[in-house]
């Protein structure tokens, strides 16, 4: 099973590919319709290049798999965090009560301990007052790197 670290390799060599494409295409005098000459060019797997295609949906496989849950919803990203959140469900009638959930969010520069931080909600920073941009956008509550080795059954420990 592939690790955070090898899912985030495989998003850097893709955007790489997508930006000497792109550059070609440029050198070659296209100024347009770039998506229409990727999508022809490049593998499925590669195109489109974002990190929820690339990172959070094998996240989601791997979560529903070691979990044993019915489904595992990916929402997002929304907010100033371009934050994805994980909601998992054992049953299929969709309970409330019986949903565990995981948000995370980027940080793909090259210098982070690791592409993805899941956010602390039991934490909450009080940086940003009551109705701000930030607080509304749950900016108070930090992130917190996920282990880059992390795969299978290392993301249940992260549900809450």
């Amino acid at each position: 099973m592939k690790t955070l670290q090898d899912l985030f390799r495989h998003y850097q060599i893709a955007n790489e590919r997508v930006d000497q494409e792109v550059l070609r295409l440029r050198y070659e005098g296209v100024d347009e319709g770039f998506e229409k000459h990727l999508t022809s060019i490049l593998p499925e797997s590669e195109y489109p290049c974002d990190w929820v295609t690339m990172l959070a949906r094998p996240v989601a496989e791997q979560i529903k798999e070691a979990g044993g849950f019915q489904r595992v919803e990916v929402l997002g990203p929304m907010g100033i965090g371009a934050r994805v959140s994980f909601h998992c469900y054992k049953n299929a009638d969709d309970q409330i009560e019986d949903i565990q959930v995981l948000t995370v969010e980027p940080c793909l520069s090259d210098n982070s301990e690791s592409p993805l931080s899941y956010v602390d909600f039991k934490t909450n920073t009080g940086r940003y007052a009551p109705g701000t941009t930030g607080e509304a956008n749950g900016l108070n509550h930090p992130s917190v790197p996920i282990d880059p080795r992390t795969s299978g059954h290392g993301w249940l420990q992260y549900l809450s």
